[in-house]
Parts: structure tokens; sequence; C-alpha cells
């Protein structure tokens, strides 16, 4: 064998012409093609066929490698578009088939065997081949017609056998309803008869119930206006007890407010009077005491004024907070005779007002309300004393200066 045919036996063309071959002579391929595209199926299996018979008579020693290697990939492109209209079943496949066979004839051509005539059993097995997918389809339409029409005739009859059914129902219902609107028009005599009757028995019943009511009426009607005027006096009293209980409740946990507002501002004011009188002696204490001492000495006491003066501002420097306490003492006093002034009033305003008319009583709390409860100041002599004493501290100042 020489070399060349091994080359051919061995090459990738042989197999990928076998592979296409038998995907092609699948008989499954019919069931999967549409009506539409029957004739791209036919035509891949006739192309395939024909170039079969080409393909059987290639002579090795006179077929260019280069010619073989490009059948081999056309082939194998085939073969490709083939499996996966077998996997997806879109037709698009088929086309691209077809078209690579095209390409596949223009190389076959170039081969020195493509120039022999085809036989006529050759001719005869393209057509035979185009023909039978073609009669493949035609069996697939025959037989699914067939089962159409075997449906079809199954449905009519079902449907007949259906209507059959309906109209004996409709004759029966036709017998039920000419029953029926006897016995309706029969009752509607007999609701109508009876209905008039108890209409009369009602209204002449009515006409007598309306008349005994009619007695009572009146006097039921005076015993219960004098009864709701007898529980409207009642809940009157009740409402004036309830608003006399809710005034002094109310006054009560006033007074009550204004004596602790009152007890807290008068510890505020004793503390801070401790304060002050305690700044006032230090700082009167600072100019005296040096004096006291050395007078009590044995030596002979000598006053003198300029030494004096030398603690003069250490006592001022005391008794400015000495002012302040006292200011702010006599502020919380202040405060303190304030609710002290409120809770006497609010203890003692009921029982004045509780015997007075309701409206001056009324004008009086008013009154009482605006005057007494409003902010207030009290002048005391607390306050004139400070003012007094600040203006001497101030002239005292003057005059060292």
């Amino acid at each position: 064998m020489s070399r060349w045919m091994e080359s051919f036996s061995s090459h990738q063309s042989v197999t990928n012409w076998d592979t296409l071959k038998d995907i092609v002579l699948d008989t499954a391929l019919d069931e999967m093609v549409p009506e539409s595209s029957v004739a791209e199926l036919a035509r891949i299996r006739k192309v395939v066929q024909y170039l079969d018979s080409i393909f059987t008579k290639i002579d090795p020693e006179l077929t260019p490698m280069a010619i073989l290697n490009n059948i081999g990939k056309n082939t194998q492109l085939c073969a490709t578009e083939l499996n996966n209209f077998k996997g997806n079943k879109n037709v698009g496949h088929l086309n691209n088939v077809n078209t690579h066979l095209d390409t596949l004839i223009t190389l076959f051509h170039q081969i020195p065997a493509a120039s022999l005539v085809a036989s006529k059993q050759e001719v005869k097995g393209f057509v035979s081949t185009y023909a039978s997918t073609f009669n493949s389809s035609l069996k697939r339409f025959n037989s699914s017609v067939d089962t159409a029409l075997h449906l079809v005739d199954d449905s009519i009859k079902e449907l007949q056998a259906e209507i059959e059914l309906r109209r004996s129902a409709l004759k029966d219902l036709e017998v039920q309803l000419k029953n029926t609107d006897q016995v309706i028009q029969k009752q509607t005599a007999e609701f109508n008869n009876q209905f008039q009757n108890s209409e009369q028995s009602r209204a002449k019943r009515f006409d007598e119930l309306m008349k005994e009511y009619s007695d009572n009426a009146d006097d039921e009607f005076e015993k219960l206006a004098t009864k709701t005027a007898t529980i409207l006096d009642v809940l009157g009293n009740l409402q004036r007890d309830a608003q006399e209980v809710y005034d002094v409740t109310i006054n009560t946990v006033q007074a009550g407010a204004y004596s602790g507002y009152a007890n807290e501002e008068r510890k505020k004011a004793n503390r801070l009077s401790f304060l002050a009188a305690f700044f006032f002696i230090l700082g009167t204490g600072v100019i005296i005491a040096p004096e006291v001492v050395n007078f009590f000495r044995d030596i002979e006491y000598v006053w003198s004024l300029q030494k004096s003066l030398y603690r003069v501002p250490i006592s001022i420097i005391l008794f400015v907070p000495a002012f302040y306490f006292a200011k702010e003492s006599s502020r919380h006093r202040t405060n303190e005779v304030v609710n002290r002034r409120r809770q006497h009033i609010l203890t003692t305003l009921d029982p004045y007002t509780k015997l007075m008319d309701p409206k001056r009583a009324e004008e009086l709390k008013i009154h009482v309300a605006k005057t007494v409860f409003s902010d207030i100041k009290v002048n005391n002599k607390e306050d004139a004393d400070y003012q007094s004493i600040v203006e001497r501290v101030k002239g005292l100042l003057d005059k060292v200066k």
C-alpha cells in the first residue's frame, strides 16, 4: 500500500464523512422536522448520498491533501449543525447545513473522480432518498390528520349525546316550570285573600289600641313630668353640693401648697439672715477687735486712726456678702408673707361667700383673684432699713476716698 493510500485511510475526512452519513440517515430527524422545513432535510439527504457516490470513487493518489482537509472541515461543520438541530430543533441549523453542503459540492467537483458520470442506479438512489423524506413527512401528516379526524368524530358524537341530554332536560324543565307557575298562581290567590283578611283585622285592632292608649297617654305623661321635675331638682342639689365640695377641696389643696411655699421661704430667709448677721459681726470685728485687744493689754493704750483705716477695706469686703444676704433674706421674707396671706384668704374665703348671693359671691372671688393672687409686693420696714444701710456705706466710702 502506497503512502497516499495510508494517508487517505487515516485522514479525518473519512471519519467525519461516516459520522455525517450516520446522522443524516437517522430516522429520528423525520419526527423533529416541521412540515415547512421538510424540503431542507430532503435536500440534505439527496446531496449527502450524491456526494457519497463520489467519495467512494476517490483515488487517493490523484486527490490533493488540501482538498481532503477542506472536505473534512466542512463535513465536521455539517455534523455539528445537525447535532445542534437535534438538541434544540431550530430549523436555522438545517439552513446552515445546506450552506456548508454547497461548499462541499464545489470541493467534491475538484476531485478527479467527480468527472465520472453517475450511473442510473445512483441517480435513482438520489431521487429515492429525496422522495422518501417527503413520504415520511406525508405519512406523519396523514397519521396526524387521521388522529385529528378520529378526535373530531368522537367529539361530535359526544356533543350529539350531550345535546340529546340537554333537550331531554329542557323538556323536563318546561314541564316543571308549567307546574310551578300553576302552584304560584294558586298560592298568590290564597295569599291575597289571607292578606286582606289580616289587614282588616289588624286595622280594627289598631284603632282599638290607639283609642285605649290615647286615654292613658295624658295621665302617664303628667306622672312622668312630675317624676322628671323631682329628679332634676335632686340632680341640681347634688350638683351644687358636688361643686361646693370640689371648691373646698381645691382651695384646701391650694392653701396647703401656699403653706408649703411659705415654710420654704421662711427657712431660706432665716438661713440668709444668719449669714448676713455673721458677716456683719465679722466685718465689725475686724475693725473693733484689735482695738479691744490693745485696750486690755498692760501697756498704755493709744488709738491710731491710720491703723483703723487700714482695716476698713477688709471690713467692707465682708460687709458686701452681708448686704447681699440681707437683701436676699428680705426678698424671701416678703415671699413668705405673700404666701401666708394667700393661704389665709383661701381658708377664710368660702365661709364668707357661702351665705352671700351667688352672683355677688362670684364677683367677690374674681376681685380677690385679681387683687390678691397677682404678683404683689410687700413694703416692709426691712426693705427701708436695707436701703438706709446701703446709703450709709456709700457715704462712708466717699469720705475715705
